[in-house]
């Protein structure tokens, strides 16, 4: 337990020094990849507060599953900012805009993480929630 505890709050710490690191770059440089990052990075520090606190706060971990498994929230918006933001990163390197297609991706990313849960509870459900979004960071493994 105290294991997690610490690699936690490394985690934690890390990403709030690259994201002070890439904050600190945009102001100096005015680079707008700087800030996607920053962003980005918020998203994945809010992920890991809330994996920290279901591990952590019993009261928590219950009511965060219970509301998991009707509507997620606030999963679904940390899901959907870090594909944002991985994609205008992507496209920013590239020199390119976001295309339509990028648009339709997030769109159809959305819809499927807020229609899912309309299933009956299960492991497949849970299964389903997050393959929308491991198929759109395969997207993005051959975008990039």
């Amino acid at each position: 337990m105290v294991v997690i505890f610490v690699y936690n709050i490394l985690l934690i710490i890390l990403y709030s020094i690259t994201m002070a690191f890439a904050l600190n770059s945009y102001m100096k440089e005015k680079n707008k990849v700087f800030l996607l990052i920053s962003l980005y990075l918020a998203f994945f520090i809010l992920d890991n507060v809330i994996i920290y606190m279901t591990e952590f706060i019993n009261s928590f971990a219950r009511s965060y599953d219970q509301a998991f498994m009707n509507v997620p929230a606030v999963k679904t918006i940390i899901f959907m900012g870090n594909a944002f933001f991985s994609i205008s990163i992507i496209a920013a390197l590239r020199q390119e805009k976001l295309k339509p297609l990028h648009y339709g991706l997030l769109i159809a990313l959305a819809v499927w993480m807020l229609s899912i849960p309309l299933l009956a509870n299960s492991a497949f459900k849970v299964w389903l929630y997050y393959l929308g979004n491991q198929i759109f960071l395969l997207y993005l493994a051959f975008y990039c």
